[in-house]
């Protein structure tokens, strides 16, 4: 799979919750895809920050509180760090759980042959 944003790591999930062996190709160094893209200054969400919260399981959407109605890129970009060290889906960070699902700073260069 391609790409570690909201929705790659909600088909992550998904596709894991169907017993599927996945793994996620990310060019960036860190999930959440435009979030870790758009460094703006003032960068911010423009519908209410809860549309960013993860509803598939009560620990993510009871767990992560946002801090203003509409959030900052550095706080979404925080909530998708929170969800991949719960969810298990990306490499060893340091003061992180061993995650194994996403390979970040990858490419992909050519599509492989069946």
């Amino acid at each position: 799979m391609v790409g570690a944003g909201f929705a790659g790591m909600y088909m992550l999930h998904k596709l894991r919750s169907l017993g599927l062996s996945v793994r996620v190709i990310e060019a960036a160094d860190d999930v959440g895809g435009t979030w870790y893209w758009n460094r703006d200054p003032g960068a911010r969400c423009d519908i209410t920050a809860a549309h960013y919260t993860y509803s598939f399981g009560p620990e993510l959407k009871d767990a992560w509180i946002w801090s203003e109605k509409y959030a900052t890129q550095s706080e979404i970009l925080r909530s998708a760090r929170f969800v991949a060290d719960r969810q298990h889906c990306t490499l060893p960070r340091p003061g992180t759980s061993l995650f194994q699902h996403l390979e970040l700073c990858s490419s992909l260069s050519t599509s492989p042959q069946a």
